[in-house]
């Protein structure tokens, strides 16, 4: 996405004419090309051209009859992996029509079958007055993705459920291409978190036990493994874990542990300075047990910026070498989910509660 693309000048703000089905919060939003931002909600995937204020397009299987939960867009925005409360995953293309199915095999039910049930979906609608709705409910053992993303390539994808092992899937032919976290000392938690690294050779695992875990994407063994201090354990599809993810350069790993961001060189293992900001508790609602202080973390293309996402209801944007804010806003008292940031740094996405709106920074 370009800054000509979208359309605003500098510093202007756009919110979408749009409201999310109580049912179903927003289950993510995403810049895509072109001045196209993707937002989740309910059983589609919405397209909105920034620059009109307009959806252009909904994303939508026929045959699916649950809200999306989870889901991430294909390099170049032409497929979507989602994942809708129900054992598989679907590939779909531009127009709803489905290219694969990630099938859980039986060898790893097989794995799930051998753990305590416990991923549970805590879906809160927090209003704009601030009244507070909860539609709790837990989903069939191991039947849904608390988290997937796809490989750079587009090749391959992986998804986290909730249990020890995080699935890697082939996307041409839909096979299972192996389990990732088999090797993980004993007392490790469920993974609830999975991302992958831009160069497509690593990917990275956060758990419930408060354990960061980089593992080579080729053979599924562990590289190198960080500890946590402040996200506790259980409670909801993220497992109070917070947000994680690899810089830009594929040379550092980022978790969110407590309200600050944490990162580590991979080879090194290295600590940096974190990156402190966020507030640890609700505008409104104080102490928002059972979820994470910050849920979303994403970087630009060029990888000079990151956007966070808080509990506290700030987005915020990070110069990336230098590890210092620069820039932050709390759209309303209300909880913001999710968050994106264009490709080149110049704008932010937030959805929401209240709705969906677009800044330009500069």
């Amino acid at each position: 996405m370009t800054a000509t693309a979208a359309g605003l000048a500098a510093g202007e703000v756009r919110d979408f004419e749009r409201s999310f089905p109580p049912k179903w919060p927003p289950s993510g939003v995403r810049f895509l090309r072109d001045g196209v931002v993707a937002v989740g909600g309910g059983r589609a995937i919405e397209l909105w051209d920034v620059g009109r204020g307009e959806q252009v397009h909904a994303v939508q299987p026929p045959d699916l009859d649950r809200a999306i939960g989870v889901w991430a867009p294909a390099p170049g925005g032409d497929a979507f992996l989602i994942g809708a409360g129900e054992g598989a995953l679907r590939l779909v293309d531009i127009d709803g029509e489905e290219l694969q199915r990630l099938e859980r095999t039986a060898e790893a039910r097989a794995h799930f079958g051998s753990e305590t049930p416990g991923l549970g979906s805590f879906t809160a609608v927090h209003h704009p007055d601030g009244s507070y709705e909860d539609r709790s409910f837990f989903y069939e053992r191991y039947s849904v993705a608390s988290d997937v993303a796809v490989s750079p390539h587009g090749d391959r994808a992986v998804a986290a459920y909730g249990q020890r092992y995080a699935l890697v899937w082939r996307l041409d032919t839909g096979a299972l291409e192996r389990l990732v976290g088999q090797d993980a000392p004993p007392g490790s938690g469920r993974i609830y978190r999975a991302a992958w690294s831009r160069n497509g050779t690593m990917i990275l695992t956060g758990d419930g036990s408060g354990s960061l875990r980089v593992w080579s994407a080729q053979t599924g063994r562990e590289m190198a493994a960080f500890g946590l201090r402040n996200e506790p354990a259980g409670g909801s599809t993220s497992g109070r874990v917070g947000a994680i993810g690899f810089t830009p350069d594929s040379r550092r790993v980022v978790a969110a542990d407590g309200a600050a961001l944490r990162l580590w060189e991979i080879e090194s293992r290295d600590e940096l300075a974190p990156w402190s900001g966020h507030g640890a508790s609700h505008p409104l609602l104080g102490d928002y047990a059972g979820m994470p202080r910050i849920q979303d973390l994403r970087f630009s293309g060029d990888g000079r910026r990151a956007l966070t996402v808080g509990v506290d209801s700030t987005l915020r944007v990070w110069d990336v070498a230098r590890g210092e804010q620069i820039w932050a806003v709390r759209p309303a008292p209300c909880c913001i989910d999710w968050g994106d940031i264009s490709s080149d740094g110049s704008h932010v996405a937030w959805a929401g509660c209240p709705g969906m709106r677009v800044y330009r920074l500069d």
